[in-house]
């Protein structure tokens, strides 16, 4: 019965902006009983796909964001740094030997429900910042001319909706634009999902966190004011998120002094498009590079990171995925695991900018037929950071591949060791 319906199964349309599917064999081989859905999870992520079967919607499926029709972002970096110190804007710096403005972009990218990124560089910086989205891969930026304030440099990544712009065409307006800074790169996807829920029912929200010092207001001869209550205010952070109309509007109603002088996009909307936008408290991460040793604090907090994740690189033979499974399964409980498959890499440049790409540590597993009942399976671990190392090993089998594994986190080093034996 199964096999009839596969075989009756009316073609599916063709789109020539779209590959075809390739996890097609591997549904049909469900469907005939070939395949378990736990096994057919780590097959999907093989190829390249989601890990949840047909009907279901994961992190970062549409189904959680289903009543919003398109989201975008528009991220401002056309700061000078100047309170960093040195001789290039902060948003550039490396961290970890990578751009702090291509952490922040990873960040975004990972949300699939996110359509398009502006980012708003000053004119001078437009060169360095196609470099750093064309070695990183970044597709779905469009770069966009800052101007002299923060305000107005929103303001041209909002128009990059509207109108064309002197570095490309209009792109399709978004019913929620987020708004975030370029050296915020820990923001994750629940708190990005949470401003965009609100402003989609208020018109405006953004995060906000609890104040650190009890802030004061001086008189004009230097002395005290008066002192605000630290309980009953917040600190504004990033991001925010607006309904595209509501916050458009208010920048084109907005006065010239708040362009120049203002720097929260909450009052606008508040001003302009009488939304009282909904506050939201938002995770400790939110915390914006700003000074010399935040560099350093960002580069702790991502090394720690590395030491949690691994990344199974397997062929898309099924004994070197049947593996891949059984560490996931040996694992899942120590680390954050996830698996990609050889087959996206073509060539070494392919298998290079995954490793620059992404900070995992890595285990490749490939599997050749040696004779007929014997199975050779080549294991490579990597770790791509800056205690770069490489170890691999090789072993055989002439019945069922068992193994067992044990995870060692190496501590401050973001390293970490995987111990296998193969029987």
């Amino acid at each position: 019965m199964a096999d009839e319906r596969v075989k009756n199964a009316p073609p599916r349309p063709h789109n020539s902006r779209t590959r075809a599917s390739p996890h097609t064999d591997i549904e049909q081989r469900l469907l005939r009983g070939r395949v378990d859905r736990a096994r057919l999870s780590l097959l999907l992520l093989a190829r390249g796909g989601p890990a949840h079967s047909a009907g279901e919607q994961g992190s970062t499926g549409s189904g959680r964001m289903a009543g919003v029709r398109r989201v975008s972002a528009v991220l401002p970096a056309g700061g000078s740094g100047e309170r960093l110190g040195g001789c290039m804007p902060k948003q550039y710096c490396p961290v970890l030997g990578r751009p702090l403005i291509s952490r922040t972009l990873e960040a975004l990218e990972r949300v699939g429900w996110i359509s398009d990124v502006v980012v708003v560089v000053a004119a001078e910086s437009v060169d360095l910042m196609k470099s750093i989205t064309h070695r990183y891969r970044h597709k779905s930026v469009t770069l966009v001319e800052g101007d002299v304030t923060r305000h107005r440099s929103i303001f041209n990544g909002l128009r990059a909706f509207t109108e064309d712009h002197n570095l490309g065409p209009a792109l399709q307006k978004p019913e929620v634009v987020i708004i975030h800074d370029a050296v915020r790169p820990f923001v994750d996807e629940e708190t990005l999902l949470q401003v965009t829920n609100a402003a989609r029912q208020y018109g405006a929200a953004g995060a906000v966190r609890p104040l650190v010092s009890t802030v004061i207001a001086p008189s004009s001869d230097g002395c005290l004011d008066h002192s605000l209550e630290r309980a009953k205010h917040r600190a504004s952070e990033m991001p925010q998120a607006f309904l595209f109309d509501v916050i458009y509007q208010a920048y084109l109603q907005c006065s010239d002094y708040d362009l120049d002088f203002g720097t929260e996009c909450l009052h606008l909307a508040l001003a302009y498009g009488k939304r009282r936008a909904k506050l939201l408290e938002g995770p400790p991460d939110l915390w914006k590079v700003t000074y010399k040793r935040d560099l350093y604090a960002a580069e702790s907090i991502i090394k720690d990171r590395i030491s949690k994740h691994l990344c199974i690189i397997t062929s898309i033979k099924e004994e070197a995925v049947q593996i891949g499974f059984r560490l996931h399964e040996n694992l899942k409980s120590q680390i954050k695991v996830k698996a990609i498959s050889s087959s996206m890499c073509r060539t070494l440049q392919d298998l290079q900018n995954i490793f620059q790409g992404q900070c995992y540590n890595y285990v490749c597993i490939n599997v050749s037929t040696i004779w007929r009942h014997r199975r050779h399976f080549s294991f490579l671990f990597v770790n791509p950071g800056p205690d770069r190392f490489y170890c691999g090993f090789t072993a055989k089998s002439t019945s069922g591949c068992g193994f067992c594994c044990r995870f060692h986190p190496v501590q401050g080093m973001g390293t970490v060791k995987i111990c296998i034996s193969v029987t």
